[in-house]
């Protein structure tokens, strides 16, 4: 599995346990509403400084969300 594919796995599972939509999600980032369903998909990934904003809202680890850690960690 590549990096991108556990990060857009681990980025829908974050959204489902938070019962958040990927546009909330895209609104709280200030990005257009196709952006966080790109990276669900693996079509693409966001650039670093999205990474700890993603993160605190989903309530994970930056390391959880690129498949560093097994575990996730809530933060």
């Amino acid at each position: 599995m590549t990096t991108e594919e556990i990060f857009a796995r681990r980025l829908q599972e974050a959204l489902d346990r938070k019962k958040m939509t990927q546009r909330g999600l895209c609104r709280i980032l200030g990005t257009a509403d196709w952006t966080v369903h790109s990276w669900c998909k693996g079509k693409a990934t966001p650039r670093i400084w999205y990474l700890p904003q993603i993160a605190r809202t989903l309530d994970v680890s930056t390391d959880w969300l690129l498949g560093v850690e097994r575990k996730v960690v809530r933060q």
